[in-house]
């Protein structure tokens, strides 16, 4: 599925650039992060449903109240007064969060029962018996048609929160991570010259299509995604219930008991990351350092069973989309790392715009 969605990835990032060619004169100053935004939630759509986020009504309202459902779900958790039901139904957050989740229920509905209908009225033909075909399905077709053993296939419900786990994970974060890196590429110049040079040797002319050989290709590149990542993991916090009692560090933590853990504050670790963790070094992630690490030192996207499952999806977006840009643009800033504050919304977000202006490279 995933090399199926590369031409995707590829058009979108495209159509991003061409809509900010215009906004490319070295003085026009823009929030990366809103562009990219609308460039991930097309393509999620696209690799999520096969269909074109712009072709969708009400889509805009859909992924706004996404982002206010994530935000009411951010403010609960450091509210310890919300964590008990009853209060937290009688409070505005509860409304606004009700009303945001009811939209996004609907719009879901809608393009779940759609393509349900569709995929039954084509009937036995649907059902692809060859496997390399069957992989190139998007995903929504492949959850509506997936069987258990019993011979059931998912309800609405589940198909609605599926739905929900792939775009709302797959816009907001894969935007983020883009911002972030576009941000630091612009802090730092050598890194961004570095980038542009490795993108040129690979893709040395525009015949040279985007593929998963290629973009294995762009080391250095994958290098700076993941300090980035490391710098600002796109969900902060994870959490896990545990299964029996276990002991952590001589506490003794029973059954069915939730622990939340910070990947932020392990990705800052002097004794881990050395005396100087917040500062941006793409070099950490040659492959002798990461071999040096403990594995779950580094958890952008989780670990173990329950990791993210859009791991390699996110890193393929990411790559694609600053390829693009790093062939048309060269970044630029006047801000600085210590000018940064985030906040939670349960994703991390930078308290403001991520600030740069474009220029157009030469050709």
């Amino acid at each position: 599925m995933l090399t199926a969605f590369l031409p995707i990835m590829d058009s979108e990032a495209k159509s991003l650039c061409d809509k900010l060619e215009p906004l490319a004169d070295g003085n026009t100053e823009i929030d990366i992060f809103s562009h990219l935004s609308s460039c991930t939630l097309s393509t999620t759509f696209g690799t999520t449903m096969g269909q074109n986020a712009k072709e969708i009504p009400e889509q805009h309202d859909y992924i706004r109240n996404v982002e206010i459902f994530l935000k009411a779900v951010g403010e609960r958790l450091v509210n310890v007064y919300y964590f008990i039901e009853p209060i937290y139904k009688l409070s505005k957050a509860y409304k606004i969060h009700d009303e945001a989740r009811r939209i996004c229920n609907e719009f879901t509905h809608r393009i779940v029962s759609k393509r349900r209908f569709e995929i039954q009225s084509l009937g036995e033909d649907f059902q692809q018996k060859d496997e390399y075909i069957k992989q190139h399905l998007n995903a929504l077709d492949q959850i509506i048609t997936m069987k258990r053993p019993d011979g059931t296939g998912f309800s609405d419900l589940e198909v609605n929160e599926h739905l929900y786990t792939l775009i709302g994970a797959g816009t907001d974060t894969s935007a983020l991570n883009v911002a972030y890196t576009c941000l630091y590429l612009a802090m730092y110049p050598e890194v961004q010259e570095k980038v542009l040079t490795e993108i040129n040797q690979v893709f040395y002319s525009p015949e040279v299509e985007v593929n998963i050989e290629n973009l294995k290709q762009l080391e250095y590149t994958e290098m700076v995604i993941k300090e980035i990542l490391r710098l600002f993991p796109a969900v902060p916090l994870g959490a896990r219930q545990t299964m029996s009692a276990i002991e952590l560090d001589g506490i003794r933590i029973p059954k069915d008991q939730i622990i939340i853990f910070s990947m932020f504050t392990l990705h800052r670790r002097k004794d881990i990351w050395g005396p100087d963790p917040e500062q941006f070094d793409p070099e950490r992630f040659r492959p002798e350092a990461i071999e040096a690490r403990h594995p779950f030192a580094y958890l952008p996207f989780s670990g173990g069973l329950r990791n993210c499952i859009g791991h390699r999806y996110a890193m393929n977006v990411m790559r694609i989309i600053l390829l693009r840009i790093m062939q048309k643009f060269e970044i630029q800033t006047n801000m600085k790392p210590t000018d940064l504050k985030l906040k939670f919304e349960v994703t991390l977000k930078l308290d403001g715009p991520h600030r740069v202006w474009l220029v157009r490279r030469n050709k």
